[in-house]
């Protein structure tokens, strides 16, 4: 706890399966119903690892309700680890209808904040919910932009083919009910793993012992799916307002890839930061700028 903000654990259901949150309300709110945030973060995070960014908008004066979605972290759901898109989708919806439930939280003044794979999300969810007051999309997943060359030449490298194996290997254990194949989010160069950059270990902060919820590996039959899933294509049908935050050096979402999907809905705003992926999230000139923008721009949607 920063400060005299409140933080309220809570929980709610989202299609049978209990959903962990955390409720940040701030030090002095103003009267009647407030304006709520909903977080959640992108591929395999948890909601203790967005605590700075929930904290910074709740000292801001906002309501803020982080969740980890089913399968991961404080939240109930099997097999654990596994990356469930669907699954994921309908626990935005679930978290969307807890806060509206709540008497002090305004059920037309709620946003929504999601990150990578979260940021995906959040287009989806409100490409769906037009009650959404606004949205923002940070470095957000779009879909699958490479070329079938691209994918091809991707093979050469030794962690794709092995997380490619062990994505089949662990699909083959899913069709026979059998737990999953553990593999690590980010290895080290030539592991089966998600991501092997060194810069990816580093600006994660990742420790194996740290005191965090979040664990680093996952289940790699999720890549099927992954593969599959292009928020992109519904930017279309979003009628609220959105803040895009893209990352110009950007090499999992190239910051032109971004630029062009958003540009299909004048209701996008595109604001791009120095940096790569991962830099946004902790410290630094390009976190600064991001949650400043991040503040003005919920401040005008939200009105608090």
């Amino acid at each position: 706890m920063t400060g005299q903000t409140r933080r309220e654990q809570v929980s709610f259901d989202s299609a049978g399966v209990a959903c962990a949150g955390i409720l940040y309300h701030p030090a002095e709110p103003a009267p009647g119903r407030q304006p709520c945030v909903v977080m959640a973060h992108g591929f395999t995070g948890t909601m203790d690892r967005l605590s700075h960014y929930a904290q910074r908008f709740a000292d801001a004066g906002l309501t803020v309700l982080t969740f980890d979605y089913r399968n991961f972290g404080a939240s109930g759901g099997q097999p654990r680890q596994l990356v469930d898109i669907a699954g994921q989708q309908a626990d935005w919806h679930a978290a969307i209808r807890f806060a509206r439930s709540r008497d002090d939280i305004d059920p037309d003044r709620i946003a929504l904040w999601g990150s990578s794979l979260g940021g995906g999300h959040v287009l989806t969810v409100a490409a769906d919910d037009q009650r959404i007051a606004a949205a923002v999309a940070q470095i957000p997943w779009l879909g699958d932009w490479r070329t079938t060359r691209d994918k091809l030449r991707s093979l050469a490298d030794p962690s794709t083919r092995k997380l490619a194996v062990a994505a089949v290997r662990d699909a083959w254990r899913a069709w026979r009910g059998r737990a999953p194949l553990l593999v690590k989010v980010v290895g080290q160069p030539g592991q089966a793993a998600m991501f092997t950059d060194p810069s990816v270990r580093r600006a994660l902060n990742v420790n194996d012992s740290e005191d965090t919820l979040w664990r680093n590996e996952f289940a790699p039959r999720a890549v099927f799916s992954f593969a599959r899933y292009a928020p992109g294509s519904v930017v279309d049908r979003i009628t609220v307002p959105v803040l895009v935050c893209a990352a110009e050096q950007d090499q999992e979402i190239p910051f032109e890839y971004v630029r062009k999907v958003a540009a299909r809905n004048p209701r996008i705003e595109l604001r791009g930061y120095p940096g790569r992926h991962w830099e946004v999230y902790r410290g630094g000139e390009s976190y600064e700028r991001v949650v400043a923008d991040q503040l003005v721009f919920l401040r005008g949607h939200l009105g608090w």
